[in-house]
């Protein structure tokens, strides 16, 4: 049985969408364009036989592009994207302002600019969460003359809304698109007391948009540093602002960060904590931070969820469906070999996932192996190519804008209903139909 048809409609209706209980509309929408199972599914969803005949017969057909191919079309889908934006994002940036439409929220901004040429990589750049009106150039907070770019947001209060992140990844995005920025360079410091705080709470969220992070006297409050297992992270406790209560709170967050590193086997969770009356702490925090650089595609991922709906991509997983995830809960994945993917940690309440893929993380001119991990048993849940696509980089440059964390090939993965796991990914051509059930997507 390879359709299924609404009695009550002349439309047919994917089994898949069933799965997740979303229209075809939105089905299409959220571009899971090809499906391959690859263990067992009722019967009473698609008739296995015919079904894994179709997997044999398309399994080395499906179109795809090369190496090359596909680090060309990044080229030129980016040249293109700059071209289309580079305008509207210089006024925007020119007026120092950016309005939050569901909130009406405003996010505002100083800005400058250090003095010197800049890296052909991209010029770094340093956001100040600082609620006090001091000068960006403080020299103190100032680097060598390397052209980076300083930025201080004025949001008082509000580090800790979901808001503050959309803005941030906006200007992140426009100072790439305008000012030449290296995505794999930006770094967040939190200074003041509301500033700090948030920082404890941004960094973790933003992990993966961020080359290093670091909060100068101030409380983590109920932030959990999980999710920082691959963003360097300093804590500097100074002097007469640095009470006994901060101190403390930062001492039991270096000692959870040294805990997660050995239940990592001694890797990621790279933090540096100084605390006492210590000439240039802050200067001295920045040149430490300097010395890092983003890691678009780590190998191994920990993400803790906080349950916001733009919370959707984490590095190299994604959610199709962001009201899945409770606050609290959390993804692990790692990549082995450049070839095989585990899905160690998978909420219950998550029926679809979206992996992202580059040749950065794994060889795409091999067979891609993901299993998954339930309970006590690890089950192979895909094997096979994944082909390279305009259609992945499209879509990924369209989610975030960041040449650096660009993929090239989807993969997804989708539970049903009664917890068999279905997986896909999304060949060059979207006109293919899906296998499952044979209509067209």
């Amino acid at each position: 049985m390879l359709n299924e048809t609404n009695p009550d409609s002349n439309e047919q209706t994917c089994p898949l969408v069933n799965y997740l209980n979303v229209s075809n509309n939105e089905f299409t929408r959220s571009k899971l364009f090809s499906f391959s199972v690859v263990n067992e599914i009722s019967e009473d969803v698609v008739d296995q036989e015919n079904f894994q005949q179709f997997n044999e017969n398309m399994k080395d057909t499906l179109p795809g592009l090369t190496k090359n191919e596909a680090d060309d079309a990044v080229t030129e889908i980016w040249n293109q994207l700059v071209e289309s934006k580079k305008i509207v994002y210089e006024k925007e940036l020119n007026e120092r302002t950016f309005i939050h439409t569901p909130s009406g929220k405003l996010f505002r901004w100083s800005q400058g600019i250090n003095n010197g040429n800049w890296p052909v990589t991209g010029r770094s750049l340093w956001i100040i969460m600082n609620n006090y009106e001091k000068s960006i150039n403080d020299e103190d907070i100032k680097l060598k003359d390397d052209g980076s770019i300083w930025v201080v947001p004025r949001c008082s209060t509000d580090w800790q809304q979901e808001y503050i992140d959309l803005m941030l990844d906006r200007l992140i995005e426009h100072l790439a698109i305008v000012n030449d920025v290296n995505t794999n360079r930006v770094f967040l410091i939190g200074i003041s007391p509301t500033g700090g705080d948030g920082v404890f709470q941004l960094a973790p969220r933003m992990a993966d948009r961020l080359a290093a992070a670091s909060v100068i006297n101030r409380h983590p409050n109920s932030a959990s540093p999980l999710n920082l297992r691959n963003l360097p992270f300093a804590i500097s406790m100074i002097g007469q602002n640095s009470n006994d209560k901060n101190k403390s709170a930062a001492r039991v967050w270096a000692q959870s960060l040294e805990q997660h590193r050995r239940e990592n086997f001694n890797d990621g969770y790279h933090y540096r904590i100084k605390i006492g009356k210590l000439e240039k702490q802050r200067h001295d925090t920045i040149l430490w931070m300097n010395n890092h650089s983003r890691n678009p595609w780590p190998t191994r991922i920990v993400w803790r969820h906080r349950g916001y709906l733009s919370e959707k991509r984490f590095y190299w997983l994604a959610l199709p469906i962001a009201e899945q995830v409770k606050n609290g809960e959390t993804i692990v994945a790692e990549v082995r070999n450049r070839k095989n993917i585990y899905l160690e940690q998978i909420p219950e309440e998550i029926k679809a996932l979206a992996i992202r893929l580059s040749d950065k993380l794994v060889n795409l001119d091999q067979t891609v192996t993901v299993s998954i991990n339930r309970e006590t048993t690890t089950t192979k849940i895909f094997h096979g190519i994944v082909p390279r696509t305009r259609t992945a980089i499209e879509q990924s440059l369209e989610e975030r804008t960041d040449r650096m964390s660009v993929a090239t090939a989807l993969l997804h993965v989708i539970w049903s209903s009664n917890g068999s796991i279905v997986s896909c990914h999304s060949p060059a051509n979207t006109e293919l139909a899906c296998p499952v059930c044979c209509l067209r997507m």
